[in-house]
């Protein structure tokens, strides 16, 4: 570890005057290399950003070098190819930047971290907020050898002046030679040689300076690299949480992509959160489950055989067929059948309509939801936007709790944009301004009312919703999903006039029951015994079922 020592042997020249003076200008107090078109793209950032502009006052208000320790945390994750300066090219007081920056380019978090952010200023932005921190406790922690290195650039600079006036004396010495200048030649030879022990003086103190000081690094660098790892893996979260928007939430990656850089920020540090995070965690395992029995579900639904037909499906030829492989004299002409397609087999047909109108999702935000059940109920009602938004099929989601409270989203092709309703303490229905994808599905994830449970409201909110359509079509192939974790008393009345308009409309009504019984009343007569359970929290593939068959 000679980072302090290599800067003094470059300082230097053989003949113990200094070789580099220290810039007066900002170039040596970064540690990556950088042209004046990255510095005006970073301001300009600066300027959008301002979670970025806040973080960069944050550290350079706790540590003089934190403004140029920002930037090559900034250019370290955005530059394709960033180079690290060499320390001899680093002033003393700004070594710490290059020696930080060196660790954090040695761990293979950072690598991997620059899958996400290299190219993209939203995410390298986000990154690098999320690393100052981290950043301020490593230069806390290198606060002595911070103020070792400061005394030394002071004495860089005193040195520098002594350089510079032996330069004048040895002019001037020149100048007498010459006949040029007239003076005491010995006068100034020992003005020198009190100039040269001096130097040589300071230039010792120096170099003990920067071996107790490169020795105090050595012993720092375990923790300053855990330090900077546990920065990286933070920053890697609010990287990914960006990523989501679109691979995990379904958003339109143009759309993310045109936004302001400030909203995708403010987006991503939202899908962060311990709530969204938790979704995101069930939601991609289950919108792929949801996805694939989707992309089953025409074939699967074959389920009867009803005839005999020619084919070459292997699992439905006759077994009378089947057993002529076992004769040598016979398998010949069953396999010139099978590549002639004319194969004796099943002809089968689906027992069961295949859906695909909209799908009504009323979700329990009772009380009782909260936690990990309300974040199954949100991941099982997302998974099916994602099926609708994949299949251009409608979408309505109704959040509903107490008597006469509900929330209700229609997302509506072909851009998915939604409107938004809900009763008001009187209990009319209000009509929300309209609001794009993005903001949809956060209202409908975030949206909670901890209340009460009334299965009336919601189911009739779904109802009149089918009755639009089957007014306006006069027919319906929308299916209505309920997910709640209980039971609710209904009415009889209601229950039978609900009944006969779902017999007239041909609806289905799916239960999922979280953490319940699935032979519960009333549910399982509103869902005529189509009622799957969620027992296992941990487990997503008990709600493969739902997803089969809506």
């Amino acid at each position: 570890m000679r980072h302090t020592r290599d800067f003094l042997d470059n300082f230097f020249n053989e003949n113990g005057r200094v070789r580099r003076p220290i810039h007066s200008g900002p170039g040596d107090k970064f540690a990556i290399l950088h042209d004046k078109w990255d510095s005006e793209d970073y301001n300009a950032v600066l300027d959008e950003i301002k979670d970025l502009a806040v973080a960069r006052n944050q550290l350079a208000n706790a540590v003089e070098t934190g403004g140029p320790a920002m930037g090559d945390t900034f250019h370290s994750f955005q530059k394709a190819v960033p180079h690290l300066k060499n320390h001899r090219e680093m002033r003393p007081s700004h070594l710490l930047n290059q020696i930080v920056m060196g660790e954090v380019h040695d761990l293979k978090e950072y690598e991997e971290l620059r899958v996400n952010t290299v190219g993209d200023i939203v995410s390298a932005a986000m990154a690098t907020v999320a690393m100052e921190p981290k950043l301020e406790t490593l230069f806390d922690r290198m606060e002595n050898q911070q103020e070792m290195l400061d005394e030394m650039e002071q004495m860089a600079m005193q040195a520098m002046g002594m350089s510079e006036e032996l330069d004048n004396i040895d002019e001037m010495m020149q100048a007498m030679m010459d006949g040029e200048m007239d003076g005491e030649m010995e006068e100034l030879e020992a003005q020198k040689s009190r100039v040269e022990e001096a130097l040589e003086k300071l230039k010792q103190q120096m170099e003990s300076a920067a071996d107790e000081v490169d020795e105090m690094i050595k012993h720092e660098i375990p923790k300053m690299k855990d330090i900077a790892r546990e920065g990286l893996v933070e920053a890697q979260e609010q990287s990914e949480a960006l990523d989501s928007l679109n691979s995990t939430w379904g958003l339109d990656p143009g759309m993310l992509q045109a936004m302001p850089a400030e909203r995708r920020i403010k987006l991503a540090q939202k899908f962060n959160s311990e709530k969204f995070k938790r979704i995101a965690e069930l939601l991609g395992a289950a919108t792929n489950l949801a996805v694939g029995e989707q992309q089953k579900k025409v074939t699967t639904a074959k389920d009867e055989i009803y005839d005999i037909e020619l084919g070459a499906d292997i699992s439905r030829v006759l077994p009378t067929e089947l057993m002529k492989l076992g004769d040598p004299d016979l398998d010949v002409t069953f396999f010139a059948k099978l590549i002639e397609e004319s194969l004796p087999q099943y002809k089968l047909r689906g027992t069961e309509k295949v859906a695909k109108g909209d799908i009504i999702v009323c979700v329990d935000d009772s009380g009782s939801m909260s936690g990990d059940r309300e974040v199954w109920a949100k991941a099982v009602s997302l998974a099916l936007l994602q099926v609708c938004k994949m299949q251009k099929r409608g979408f309505t989601g109704i959040h509903f709790g107490s008597p006469g409270e509900y929330k209700k989203y229609e997302f509506r092709t072909p851009d998915y944009s939604a409107w938004t309703f809900y009763s008001n303490p009187g209990g009319k229905a209000v009509k929300e301004p309209h609001l794009d994808p993005i903001d949809a599905v956060i209202s409908f994830a975030e949206t909670f009312f901890a209340s009460g449970t009334d299965f009336h409201t919601p189911l009739s909110q779904a109802r009149d919703k089918l009755r639009e359509q089957f007014d306006g079509n006069g027919a319906v192939k929308g299916d209505i999903v309920f997910v709640t974790d209980g039971q609710c008393q209904v009415d009889d009345k209601w229950l039978e006039e609900f009944k006969a308009e779902q017999a007239e409309m041909g609806f289905r009504v799916w239960g999922v029951v979280i953490a319940g019984s699935p032979l519960g009343e009333p549910l399982n007569s509103i869902c005529d015994g189509r009622v799957f359970t969620i027992k296992n929290l941990l487990d997503h593939t008990e709600i493969r079922d739902i997803f089969k068959r809506v």
